[in-house]
């Protein structure tokens, strides 16, 4: 090869090398900035958002969009009142179901009774045509629905307490209340406005949008619980009681102060001494530990667990202990959220407390009264537990909803093992109702498990 030729292709890789070795440098270099140069990095790797997309659309485009995008949330916001107008229907039929029972029972009982127009309309008339209507004007209507809704539940739980404790529906409507909640309106004027390029006025109208779908399914899900815990009144009056959950089950302490558990209460009047009784097998150093929950026994230091956080509701007349087996409304459905007439015309509620001893004994005692006691006992698997319980004076309980215990009823003072069954607990939840009687002086029960294996 001629040396001319050798020497151009020697010069020839000397290029070729430099511009590869330039290429590599350059790639380095933009490594190495990317890598260290963190404004270049983000810049570099950034995706494209939606928002800024839309920056160039303007005019009638974007008058289009907006049109498509209200006539979705028409639909969707129609359907979920459709579903409103559905759930206050099935109430109306309980409500309806439950004043039928309370009709043929008065007229049983030689009285007339009140028609359910003396309560009043529930609410305004929400059989209201959706077609061609804007979102405010849809907002409104649901609005409406929820305030008849609340007022359908309320008649219903009135004619169902005054149908149970033999008062006037106007007196039993008085003590229901039933709160509306509230809502914020909707800017209407949002709607109305001509948007024709993105900014505040569409971010406007999207935040309204989102304003009325969280509203709505605030209503709604209330409306179903509602309807939820009407129809566990409306339940066949068989197999004992049944419980009406307040809403994800949360347990919420009292602050009114009340000092439960106290010994205090009434003297004992000549009539109501009862000599003698049964003595406890337990010993003066039986000493349980709280509890509410059977789980594996892991480090367990005790046999024995009393039950220490209730609802207790009373007192309940009981006239020279003459309602010892009267059904009070507790006994027909567990409602957290009602309020029932107690003794000598008080309004009741469930109260929540948690004990620091076996004895559970309401805030203030009174004689010829009657209580109630709710919990739920957790287990951890299916399972069979001795349990001890102890009450002064009478005292009955349902597990599961089904009848377990019920003292002599004759008045005797508490002892923590009256009285032992050996129940069956299902895994999970185990509702427990206790109705505690007062004949005179103390009062207060307790329910002790026993967590040992075997026989006792």
């Amino acid at each position: 090869m001629p040396e001319r030729a050798i020497q151009k292709k020697a010069k020839a890789a000397e290029w070729g090398l430099f511009w590869w070795s330039l290429a590599v440098g350059l790639h380095l270099a933009v490594v190495a900035a990317l890598v260290y140069f963190t404004p270049l990095r983000e810049w570099f790797f950034a995706e494209a958002k939606p928002e800024d997309m839309t920056k160039t659309l303007q005019g009638d485009k974007v008058r289009r969009i907006v049109a498509s995008m209200l006539e979705v949330h028409t639909r969707r916001l129609c359907k979920k009142i459709g579903e409103q107008k559905a759930v206050l229907a099935d109430l109306e039929g309980y409500r309806d179901q439950r004043y039928e029972r309370y009709a043929k029972e008065a007229a049983k009982a030689g009285t007339a009774p009140e028609p359910l127009a003396s309560l009043g309309p529930a609410g305004p008339d929400a059989n209201v045509a959706l077609d061609g209507k804007t979102i405010p004007e849809l907002y409104d209507i649901a609005r409406n629905i929820e305030q008849t809704t609340c007022g359908t539940y309320r008649q219903l739980r009135a004619v169902e307490l005054a149908r149970l404790q033999g008062i006037p529906l106007k007196e039993a409507s008085d003590v229901t209340q039933i709160a509306l909640p509230e809502h914020p309106p909707l800017r209407a004027a949002v709607f109305e406005q001509d948007i024709d390029r993105p900014g505040e006025r569409l971010q406007a109208l999207k935040d309204e949008l989102t304003k009325a779908h969280s509203e709505i399914n605030s209503m709604l899900s209330a409306a179903l619980r509602m309807r939820d815990m009407a129809e566990g009144l409306v339940g066949a009056d068989v197999g004992g009681i049944r419980v009406v959950s307040s809403g994800g089950g949360a347990l919420y302490t009292g602050g009114d102060g009340g000092q439960w558990g106290s010994s205090v209460g009434p003297p004992l009047l000549a009539h109501e001494f009862f000599p003698g009784g049964q003595e406890s097998k337990l010993g003066p150093d039986f000493r349980p530990l709280p509890a509410r929950k059977l789980m594996a026994r892991e480090g367990t230091k005790t046999d024995w667990a009393y039950i220490d956080t209730w609802y207790i509701i009373g007192p309940f007349p009981n006239p020279d202990r003459a309602h010892l087996d009267k059904k009070f409304p507790p006994e027909s459905a567990v409602d957290l959220d009602a309020t029932y007439l107690g003794k000598d015309g008080r309004p009741l509620r469930w109260q929540f407390k948690q004990f620091n001893q076996m004895m559970i004994a309401p805030p203030v005692t009174d004689r010829y009264a009657i209580w109630y006691g709710y919990t739920e006992v957790y287990a951890d698997r299916p399972q069979e537990r001795w349990v001890a319980f102890g009450s002064d004076d009478y005292s009955k309980a349902w597990l599961n909803g089904e009848l377990v215990w019920a003292s002599g009823k004759t008045p005797h003072r508490w002892i923590p093992d009256r009285g032992f069954r050996k129940l069956k607990f299902r895994q999970g939840v185990n509702p427990l109702l206790v109705k505690l009687e007062n004949a005179g002086g103390t009062t207060g029960y307790s329910v002790i498990i026993y967590l040992g294996e075997g026989s006792l």
